[in-house]
């Protein structure tokens, strides 16, 4: 409750809202803002980059409307837009230096720090301090995948697809990549004392507090986790969500992707580095004319760019929700000892109006005991739910020619493509990544959704299969840096597969 209430103070009330603690996209006012003849499934599909483009029909009648709406959306973001064009990416750094000073700052509450953090001080504040604005302009990559494939399509109709990934693979130093490399790291070193790496593999996920307790402060593991939770520390499963602990509160997801990183028979492939320039040797030879390559090339260039600039904006932007998240345990500590809350995690489950109120001494225990108890309830509830795609929409059809596998008797499961490529393997199921031990080298990773929490499983896996999901998606994005392939938006897949289950993969 407190995490949809806060959060919904920043994102935009016209475009969506919150229903049952998630928070819905408003496709009617989307198809308001567009000026284009689209059933709701070809919206939902434009809007969520899910297969190919629908045909671009003009709504005549709309376009004014259109009109006004995109200048007005250009004068809100547009200087951002212009501004991460040439961003230095060693400049993201001071948006770290910015939580630790609002984190210190004792005048910023919880609210406060949200808004510090998700908009900056206006429109000219350096870019490195507004990461999130950052990332969303980012998120222009795909239009130039796009215009590259196009212009591929025309001019070097039989340029293969997995060139295409390499090429548009991001930079060496992408932070995605390098957390990767720290969680191999700690591997290493872990496999350099065979007792440790013994109780890691026999150790149940419960118990890793205990084995860390257990391991001397200048133990070689010790200092090495240490060092990766001083720049990943702020990371964890469901990172928005602010009632979730982070890495540096519970190493344990640390630990568990460590274990999967100690199997003897993992091999993962590094040198993507010489795959992009075989692909761009490909690109030259398949372009004749010089003009060609050099469009090609910068297309290129700037997908890399925001490719890189996007996954790094997530490591930095998350900060800001482990900074409001260190701002509410020290709110619901205070009111602990002042003997308003009985339990610091309580806090979570109140308005921001309450624990406000609570704070000012204008509400007590006895006021809120009740509204706790019954949204830890409901939150439960809600969180074992399978939420819907669509609310409220009567025209989202089962499938875009209005079937459904059921219907069609088909073994098949079909959702869209994010990275492209063929595997087969054993289904492993995982709904969080804390319990990801039976991953193994050659599995078929089948999971509900995946976060940046997830990134360093995927270098196990075969492929990735997801139920929620795009183009532009965690999921995607991972799996095409490591020419992996990926399926998302497949319905339903963690009910109808089973785990062991052996399937393949057509990307």
């Amino acid at each position: 409750p407190m995490s949809v209430d806060l959060l919904g103070q920043v994102l935009p009330a016209s475009l969506g809202r919150f229903i049952d603690g998630r928070y819905y996209l408003n496709f009617r006012r989307m198809a308001q803002l567009l000026p284009f003849k689209w059933s709701n499934r070809q919206l939902a599909d434009a809007i969520l980059l899910r297969g190919a483009a629908p045909r671009l029909k003009i709504d005549w009648r709309k376009a004014p409307f259109a009109a006004v709406a995109g200048v007005i959306a250009y004068l809100a973001v547009g200087i951002s837009w212009h501004r991460t064009a040439r961003l230095s990416r060693e400049s993201l750094g001071a948006f770290a230096e910015l939580c630790r000073s609002v984190e210190a700052d004792e005048s910023y509450d919880s609210r406060a720090a949200l808004f510090r953090l998700a908009f900056g001080r206006g429109p000219f504040e350096s870019m490195g301090r507004q990461v999130l604005q950052a990332n969303i302009s980012a998120g222009r990559y795909f239009l130039y995948i796009g215009a590259l494939r196009s212009f591929l399509a025309r001019y070097a109709p039989d340029f293969p697809e997995n060139h295409i990934n390499h090429l548009c693979s991001g930079e060496p130093d992408m932070r995605s990549r390098q957390m990767i490399e720290g969680i191999q790291q700690l591997a290493k070193v872990a496999a350099e004392d065979p007792q440790l790496a013994a109780k890691l593999n026999a150790q149940a996920p419960g118990g890793y507090s205990e084995l860390l307790a257990s391991l001397p402060i200048e133990h070689p593991f010790s200092r090495a986790l240490t060092d990766f939770l001083s720049t990943y520390g702020h990371r964890c499963v469901r990172e928005i969500e602010l009632a979730t602990p982070r890495w540096r509160e519970d190493p344990a997801t640390v630990l568990q992707m460590v274990r999967n990183y100690l199997q003897e028979d993992l091999q993962i492939a590094t040198d993507r580095h010489s795959l992009h320039l075989l692909a761009r040797d490909a690109l030259r030879q398949a372009l004749p004319r010089r003009w060609q390559q050099r469009l090609a090339l910068y297309l290129v260039r700037r997908v890399r760019y925001y490719v890189t600039l996007r996954e790094d904006t997530r490591h930095y932007h998350t900060m800001a929700f482990a900074t409001v998240r260190g701002k509410l345990m020290n709110l619901g500590l205070q009111l602990v000892q002042d003997e308003r809350l009985r339990v610091q995690e309580d806090v979570f489950f109140l308005s921001w109006a309450e624990a406000d109120a609570l704070s000012r001494g204008e509400l007590d225990w006895m006021d809120v005991a009740g509204r706790v108890r019954q949204r830890r309830r409901l939150n439960q509830s809600l969180s074992r739910q399978r939420p819907p795609e669509t609310i409220h929409i009567a025209d989202m059809e089962a499938t875009s020619d209005g079937t459904s596998d059921e219907q069609t008797g088909s073994q098949e499961l079909k959702g869209h493509c994010a990275s492209p490529g063929t595997a087969e393997g054993p289904v492993r199921i995982i709904t969080d990544p804390t319990t990801a031990a039976h991953l193994a080298p050659g599995d078929i990773l089948v999971a509900p959704y995946t976060d940046p929490a997830w990134t360093p499983l995927f270098p196990i896996a075969a492929a990735v299969v997801v139920e929620v999901g795009s183009y532009l998606s965690h999921a995607g994005t991972i799996a095409r840096e490591y020419q992996i392939p990926c399926l998302v938006d497949v319905g339903d897949c963690t009910s109808k597969l089973r785990d062991g289950q052996r399937v393949r993969v057509l990307a």
